[in-house]
């Protein structure tokens, strides 16, 4: 069941779960978001909190002897986060309650998904109407990778290395995914294989470790394929660590319904946690983009004859 908005006061009685069942979760969320795997959580208070950006180190001279020593000093700027709640509510039958396992699995596998599939998603694309959080897919720095998949990819991290970054992580969607896969040498075979048939997927590119995630896509003309970049500049911040009530008395309301989980013999779990992301230094990434590949619908119809 699908509940978009609750009477979030009607939890504040609810019993939590489990330590262990709850840190499984919590394990869950790291794992499933893409974002936490490659940024750097930093801390950061419930009303917001700023943090400082050292943008220059200072340089060092070569003096010679009984001539002054240069003076120099590294240069701080200050970046405000603020985290926002991300939440969710999956109402389940008093039935399932006596099956312990389907419920434990029922947990793990779906709630954290929710979570993880927003906050990165937010994160991936164009936009956001959130405050002092930034959106990678809004970074103004741009790589085609059409033309020639291999050279935009040195490109890309070249860019990055001129900005004094470090290309350390790459976020490709299916279809950027399915772009480096088909790029070739002129010998017909795959540029960034070793072996056909021993590795299925691509693990790095040019020394930088590559990962997938379906909402690294963004549609346009050009589309966002992927994003490379060095993710030491890329932050995140959760005000208190994940939330997890369970009530059986919370009136939900969706749309112009309510359901009374009591009279239904039904209980609700809520997941919510607040999250902020910030990146440092945003010449540190370059949007990887392209037209994405689609199947040929005649080739497809003569493969199946």
């Amino acid at each position: 069941m699908a509940v978009p908005s609750i009477k979030t006061d009607s939890f504040t009685s609810g019993s939590t779960l489990p330590h262990e069942l709850s840190e499984e979760i919590w394990a869950k969320v790291l794992d499933g978001s893409k974002v936490m795997q490659l940024a750097r959580r930093v801390p950061v208070a419930g009303t917001g909190s700023d943090f400082q950006l050292i943008t220059s180190e200072p340089v060092a001279e070569w003096v010679n002897e009984g001539a002054a020593k240069a003076v120099a000093s590294h240069t701080v700027d200050i970046k405000p986060m603020t985290p926002h709640k991300c939440a969710v509510i999956e109402c389940f039958s008093n039935e399932l309650r006596d099956d312990d396992e389907a419920l434990y699995n029922e947990l793990v596998n779906r709630l954290p998904y929710a979570i993880t599939k927003k906050f990165d998603k937010e994160v991936f694309s164009a936009s956001t109407t959130l405050q002092n959080f930034d959106v990678l897919g809004g970074i103004s720095q741009a790589q085609d990778i059409d033309t020639n998949v291999y050279d935009g990819f040195v490109k890309a991290d070249s860019m990055i290395s001129e900005a004094d970054g470090l290309m350390n992580g790459i976020v490709l969607s299916p279809k950027g995914k399915s772009k480096v896969l088909l790029s070739k040498d002129t010998q017909g075979r795959p540029i960034f294989l070793k072996d056909v048939n021993a590795e299925g997927s691509v693990y790095n590119i040019l020394g930088a470790p590559v990962s997938f995630c379906k909402d690294a896509y963004v549609a346009g003309s050009p589309a966002q394929l992927g994003i490379a970049g060095d993710w030491n500049s890329a932050c995140y911040g959760i005000a208190k660590d994940i939330e997890i009530k369970v009530s059986d008395q919370a009136n939900i309301t969706s749309g112009s319904e309510t359901l009374s989980l009591w009279q239904s013999n039904m209980f609700a779990v809520l997941v919510e946690f607040r999250i902020g992301f910030r990146i440092s230094f945003p010449e540190h990434f370059v949007r990887l983009t392209g037209t994405p590949v689609t199947a040929n619908v005649n080739d497809k119809k003569k493969a199946e004859k």
